[in-house]
């Protein structure tokens, strides 16, 4: 955690017998110290990249808690960013390579309509009526009809003339 006073990194982590050397090394070279009272190291800003390998080969597999939440330590050589900005220079490399869409496959061939019949010729019907109202009734339906067409209409007329 950063713990604002002077820029520094505070870590807790396990006793581990040979990372006590790594970490005297480490404040001998970058400053920091062991807090005692606390029970923490606290480690200069400007020494994250060494700290960052310090961790990855002392504890690394490790669960631990930064400034994001918490993660696992990779082990040397792994990817992964302990501290923001200390991912080794040559670790950065160039974004995956991008899969080709998949072929898409051809339309299905459309399948010709099929024949319509012919029309049905029309035969004329005969209607023979018992009497004129048969006749006037018969028309009248015609007539009613909002959608009678002018040979319905025709129909219609010779039906009263009696043809």
């Amino acid at each position: 955690d950063k713990d604002g006073k002077g820029g520094v990194w505070v870590v807790r982590t396990p006793y581990n017998a040979p990372a006590v050397d790594a970490w005297r090394d480490l404040h001998n070279k970058h400053g920091g110290e062991w807090d005692s009272l606390r029970r923490v190291r606290r480690v200069p800003y400007k020494a994250a990249r060494a700290m960052d390998a310090l961790l990855r080969e002392h504890h690394a597999g490790q669960y631990a808690r930064g400034p994001k939440g918490v993660f696992i330590i990779p082990a040397p050589g792994e990817e992964g960013e302990i501290i923001a900005g200390t991912e080794p220079r040559a670790r950065e490399a160039a974004p995956a390579p991008v899969a080709p869409p998949a072929p898409v496959a051809p339309p299905a061939p459309v399948a010709p309509p099929a024949p319509v019949a012919p029309p049905a010729p029309v035969v004329p019907v005969q209607l023979t009526f018992a009497s004129v109202d048969d006749r006037v009734a018969a028309a009248d339906a015609i007539l009613s009809n909002p959608l009678a067409s002018d040979a319905d209409v025709e129909r219609a007329m010779a039906i009263l003339a009696g043809e």
